[in-house]
C-alpha cells in the first residue's frame, strides 16, 4: 500500500518527493511507537496492525522510480 501511495505522490499529485518521505517517516515512527506499547501489553491484534502500519510507512519512503505508462518520456 505504501509503495502505491508513493508512486501516486511522485507521479500524479503533488509530483514532489518531500511528501512521501515526510509522511512515511511520521507513519513509521508512530507505528513503531504503538508497536512497542502493543508488545508490552501483549495485545496480538494491535501488534499485527502496527506491523502493517510500519510496513506502509516504510513503503512510502522507498520512493520507486516508476512512471505511469501514459506519461511522456523525458
Amino acid at each position: 500500500m505504501g509503495v502505491y501511495l508513493s508512486m501516486y505522490f511522485c507521479n500524479a499529485w503533488p509530483r514532489k518527493t518531500w511528501f512521501p518521505l515526510m509522511i512515511g517517516s511520521v507513519i513509521e515512527a508512530v507505528g513503531i511507537g504503538v508497536l512497542c506499547y502493543a508488545l508490552w501489553s501483549d495485545h496480538l491484534p494491535t501488534i499485527f496492525g502496527m506491523m502493517a502500519l510500519t510496513g506502509a510507512g516504510t513503503g512510502l519512503r522507498f520512493m520507486p522510480g516508476t512512471r505511469r505508462r501514459d506519461s511522456p518520456k523525458r
